[in-house]
Parts: structure tokens; sequence; C-alpha cells
């Protein structure tokens, strides 16, 4: 797995925990504790999608940047993707 799944990955899961809160303060949102968690992983969530985002460019269509994917190179220009024979 290259380091830009990896990182991909821990967005994905970072996600996940952030949603799995708010669920959970659905019916708990007097629970200072997940609260104090939510904010961590936000701000957590927030940091990985920078680096991505530094690193891989864009990760969500949004304001000026909304078309900055299509500067950066294809797949079948890097040859990322390609089986190894």
């Amino acid at each position: 797995m290259t380091e830009k799944e990896q990182l991909m990955r821990r967005i994905q899961a970072s996600k996940f925990v952030a949603w799995e809160i708010k669920i959970y303060l659905d019916t708990h949102p007097s629970d200072r504790n997940a609260l104090r968690r939510l904010r961590e992983e936000e701000e957590k969530l927030q940091a990985l999608k920078e680096e991505y985002e530094e690193n891989y460019g864009p990760i969500e269509e949004s304001g000026e940047n909304r078309w900055a994917w299509i500067n950066s190179p294809w797949p079948w220009e890097t040859g990322e993707g390609e089986e190894e024979t």
C-alpha cells in the first residue's frame, strides 16, 4: 500500500470515528467526554486532510480549488495502478 493510500485510510478511519461519536451524542448530548473526544477527532481529521491535500491535491470539490485536480497527472501518466509482471 502506498503512502497516499495509507493516509487516505487514516482519513477514512477518522471520519468514521467522528461519525460514530456524533451518533452517540444524539442519545447522550450531555456527555462531556464524548464532546471532547469529538473535538479532538475533528481536529485530527482536519490535520490529516491538510496533509493529504498538501501532498496529493484536493480531496473534495471546494471553492477556488474545484478544478485543481485537472492539473495533476492522470494515472496512466504516472504508471499508477499498473501491475508488475
